[in-house]
């Protein structure tokens, strides 16, 4: 049997006027305040996947898709009509076994894709991109990071000709135990990494990335004082995080973040066991706050695509105890 999956309905879809932006935090859009999730259709994507969080992403008219499978090898696959149907599976062959929970990006007009893979000897974060036209299980300009503590999954993300990945270091001998880790690159292949203590003062989750405009946007969930979600910016070099917002919000997992009516839109896992989405507005109390309806797995991966928002998730089949994949249109 499937877990069960709850769908609720919420008003109508309206598109009203213009934005306005200040620097650090997005100014409430007439369009943000009053879009409304509608009855989210879902899908099931393809095969069985591991218990992971899967990447999604729109990129070049399509949804792609990025997972870990049961053999705990890399998939990528992809979508032209909003989730109905999805082209075959493709294996990237570059990366191995023992796979964590990939990351997506668009840089320089390629497909990035960030996952980690472990060993006897640790960790290493994989990075390359993927070629959307002859759908090759080889990444071209693949590169290797050594981060033998590496223990979540990747976050991409690109500015002003800039790729960054980002990923949380577990090394245990650290004064927190837990870090930020952030790595930049101007060619994709050779990266300036820099690592740093999140201003909450721990790390349980995340992080992840958004460029929004000129600014790049990191989030992560706190491991102390009541595990809130946070917000901050990076400059783009150094070890430090600026403009650190707590938000009202607690939760579980990785909070994902995407740009959508030229506002910083974010979902996680409520601790009421549904899937949530608002919108940030540079303070800590998020705006138009929803419940998709949808009861939690894995993920969320999240993105916009054709006017509507999109998450991603794995929920774990009772009878085979297996993830699930699957997409939701809000």
């Amino acid at each position: 049997m499937y877990r069960k999956i709850a769908i609720s309905t919420c008003g109508l879809f309206i598109l009203l006027s213009v934005f306005l932006l200040s620097k650090g935090g997005a100014s409430a859009s007439a369009t943000s305040r009053n879009w409304n999730i509608t009855t989210p259709v879902i899908h099931q994507i393809n095969n069985y996947i591991s218990y992971n969080s899967p990447a999604l992403l729109k990129y070049n008219g399509a949804l792609y898709v990025a997972y870990v499978g049961t053999d705990h090898n890399l998939y990528i696959t992809s979508s032209t009509d909003g989730g109905v149907t999805f082209a075959d599976d493709v294996q990237i062959t570059n990366a191995g076994q023992n796979t964590s929970a990939p990351g997506l990006t668009s840089y320089k007009g390629h497909l990035y894709v960030a996952w980690i893979s472990t060993n006897v000897t640790g960790a290493q974060v994989n990075i390359g991109y993927y070629d959307t036209y002859t759908n090759s299980s080889q990444l071209k300009n693949y590169t290797t990071i050594a981060a033998p503590n590496a223990c979540s999954r990747t976050s991409l993300s690109s500015l002003e000709r800039v790729l960054y990945v980002a990923w949380k270091d577990c090394d245990a001998g650290k004064p927190y135990g837990h870090t930020i880790e952030i790595a930049a690159s101007s060619d994709g292949q050779n990266f300036t990494r820099n690592a740093m203590i999140p201003p909450s003062g721990g790390l349980d989750s995340g992080p992840s990335l958004l460029a929004f405009h000129d600014t790049l946007y990191v989030a992560w969930r706190d491991m102390y004082n009541g595990q809130y979600f946070y917000i901050a910016t990076y400059p783009g070099t150094g070890q430090t995080l600026q403009n650190a917002t707590r938000l009202n919000i607690g939760g579980l997992g990785t909070l994902a973040m995407t740009a959508f009516h030229n506002q910083i839109w974010v979902s996680w896992d409520e601790t009421a066991s549904q899937y949530n989405v608002a919108y940030y507005n540079g303070t800590d109390q998020l705006q138009n706050q929803q419940s998709t309806g949808i009861d939690n797995g894995t993920g969320p991966g999240f993105t916009a695509y054709e006017g509507h928002l999109y998450i991603a998730w794995a929920a774990i089949r009772t009878d085979t105890n297996r993830g699930q994949l699957f997409i939701a249109r809000l």
